[in-house]
């Protein structure tokens, strides 16, 4: 499996991506949120093997109080891809990318209601506070 920035001639298929994941968006509302992720300089990665989309993350690095941070935006592996090890591989591939840039912490939010998708990040070290707020100290 590849985990690499989304390149530029791949920057339409992010729109259509985002609307996969969200099938509720239409094709521009998926457009908008792509253009505004670009705006806001935050990283977009796709997991790819060989040229079967896997899935994709967005993320965002930044420092506050002295702490440096990587902000998890958005996790998701295609549906017929769930339970196979991809979203254990792509938050390797995240907390490797975050080790190289020198962050301190990964943190994401999730909605209190998604208690599949909390196990599966407890599982994989990352503590919960106030019920919806994750967090992992990179060592």
């Amino acid at each position: 499996m590849k985990f690499h920035p989304l390149r530029r001639k791949s920057q339409k298929k992010a729109a259509k991506t985002l609307k996969y994941f969200f099938p509720i968006l239409g094709l521009i509302a998926a457009w908008k949120l792509y253009s505004k992720i670009k705006i806001d300089r935050s990283k977009v990665f796709e997991a790819r093997k060989k040229k079967k989309f896997l899935g994709v993350a967005v993320f965002s690095i930044f420092a506050f109080f002295g702490q440096k941070f990587l902000r998890l935006k958005l996790l998701a592996v295609a549906p017929q891809n769930h339970k196979k090890g991809i979203g254990s591989k792509m938050i390797e591939k995240i907390e490797k990318y975050a080790k190289k840039r020198k962050r301190n912490y990964i943190f994401f939010t999730s909605h209190p209601s998604r208690k599949n998708a909390h196990n599966f990040y407890q599982h994989r070290g990352f503590k919960k506070i106030l019920g919806f707020l994750f967090y992992k100290k990179l060592k």
